[in-house]
């Protein structure tokens, strides 16, 4: 019976201690969460180490695409003194400067402004690579972060940049725009503000959490008067509302029209080819000008595509697009031997493949972007994915808006003010993008025109084909130069 007893004490005593123990563990998650979440309704996301949700739980969850269309901050920002002292240093002391910064951000203001919006986000957020970097493709700063965007090395390889000795995606203000996009998206859905989310875009997440923590507030201009944020930080978000206002009234400040002096981007599409090779044996082999190459590739600072990886897409002009994709075949042979380095199979994930029990909007939320990105890229009408299916994940195109082939859907916009816009019938506009019905959704490419080059697809033939565009298999033999009826997936075919 006494043994009995103390047995019972013995669990009594081990069950008190883990109690307590996991009561003391708990406490400072507890204590973290009520610092950031009291007071006001902006949260900062609470991340746990312990999360008990059910993996298929998670897997069948809805995901919600939150698009951002504006810049929203706290009511009378620009009465703020700091703002007015850096839009008063602008219009003055910087006039000359800030004049060269909107010639140079005229060029690539629609390419950056149309991966921001297809990713759901502001396209005023534009305004933070014009602060960040003047847009100089090459800017380098004192603590090494570089391009467009400003990245440092470790975070731009962690939104999927490459930089190695070859090439520095970071200069490429496509795939940079691309990452700035998922940081900036992360970064507010942390935050919930966007004076933080640019605060932490510079002064790093942490420091800004810790910040709060210290202040107990979540107002980053309470944070900036007390002087917990790095002088540089409180000054950054001041100098972005700052240049965006006078960007944005520029002839009410006197100065002039931006303009990209005739140097506007072109409509582009990624064409991959073999690596490592040299961009003027591309050039030559495709008919390709090399002056183009290099001007929408600059991050490929050597004038070739990096031997660490064994294919690589370049950005073409769109009007040399199909002609050397029908001759890639000619670059097989022309790769350069370098000694001491291997190639690994590709440089990143530019597919993906659709695995049992994936949905599109759980894929869009993993790769940090929308169900409509995914459908434009990718040329998906609906949400319908089959397993084993390969879905592009990064951009492959851009289009401008003064576009006379492709037409970018935007915010508002239906079939039939599309139709009355460019004087095209629906009826024709639903036959060049082979669509069912009438919907259509936000960062679609609409075809304008029809189609003069198919890309053949997987299980198609020469009949198939014929009959989809209303022709014959002899004129599609004719016009594509074809000795036999054998054609290829990848395959470019003149209409």
């Amino acid at each position: 019976m006494k043994i009995l007893i103390k047995l019972l004490l013995v669990i009594s005593l081990i069950s008190c201690s883990s109690t307590k123990e996991s009561v003391q563990r708990e406490e400072p998650f507890d204590e973290i969460e009520e610092i950031i979440s009291s007071g006001g309704t902006t949260k900062v996301r609470y991340f746990s180490l312990f999360d008990s949700t059910p993996r298929s739980e998670k897997r069948s969850k809805k995901r919600n695409f939150k698009r951002y269309e504006k810049l929203t901050f706290k009511n009378n920002v620009m009465n703020n003194s700091t703002v007015q002292w850096w839009i008063n240093y602008y219009i003055t002391k910087d006039r000359e400067r800030f004049q060269r910064m909107l010639n140079r951000g005229e060029r690539y203001k629609e390419v950056i402004e149309t991966i921001l919006s297809e990713n759901g986000l502001p396209e005023d957020l534009y305004y933070l690579a014009f602060v960040e970097s003047g847009f100089v493709l090459n800017a380098k700063s004192r603590a090494s972060a570089q391009g467009v965007w400003q990245f440092m090395k470790g975070t731009a390889k962690q939104y999927g940049l490459v930089v190695d000795s070859y090439m520095d995606e970071r200069n490429d203000p496509i795939r940079a725009t691309e990452a700035a996009s998922k940081y900036l998206r992360k970064l507010y859905s942390a935050y919930n503000s966007w004076e933080l989310a640019f605060a932490a875009y510079n002064a790093g997440e942490y420091r800004v959490l810790s910040s709060i923590m210290k202040v107990e507030s979540r107002d980053f201009w309470k944070l900036s008067e007390k002087k917990i944020l790095p002088k540089e930080t409180r000054n950054y978000v001041p100098k972005i509302l700052a240049a965006r206002h006078v960007a944005k009234n520029w002839s009410r400040y006197g100065f002039s029209r931006p303009t990209s002096e005739g140097n506007s981007y072109p409509d582009l599409e990624s064409l991959e080819v073999p690596s490592p090779i040299k961009l003027s044996t591309i050039s030559q082999k495709l008919k390709i000008p090399l002056d183009d190459l290099k001007k929408y590739n600059p991050h490929l600072h050597r004038g070739v595509v990096s031997p660490r990886v064994s294919r690589y897409e370049l950005w073409v002009p769109v009007n040399y697009y199909s002609t050397a994709k029908d001759r890639k075949y000619l670059l097989r042979s022309e790769k350069v031997h370098l000694r001491g380095i291997a190639s690994v199979k590709s440089n990143k994930k530019n597919y993906y493949r659709v695995k049992s029990g994936d949905t599109l909007s759980v894929i869009a939320e993993n790769y940090g972007t929308s169900m409509n990105h995914l459908k434009a890229i990718n040329n998906l009408n609906g949400s319908k994915i089959l397993v084993g299916q390969k879905l592009r994940v990064t951009q492959k195109s851009y289009y401008s808006s003064k576009s006379k082939d492709v037409y970018r859907v935007r915010t508002g916009d239906t079939l039939s003010n599309v139709s009355e816009r460019f004087n095209i019938r629906i009826s024709t506009l639903r036959k060049f993008n082979d669509l069912n019905g009438n919907k259509i959704f936000v960062g679609q490419y609409l075809n304008l025109r029809k189609k003069r080059f198919h890309e053949v697809k997987s299980g198609e033939s020469l009949g198939t084909i014929s009959r989809r565009y209303g022709t014959s298999i002899r004129e599609l033999l004719k016009k594509n130069k074809l000795r036999t009826s054998t054609i290829y997936p990848g395959q470019m075919l003149r209409i």
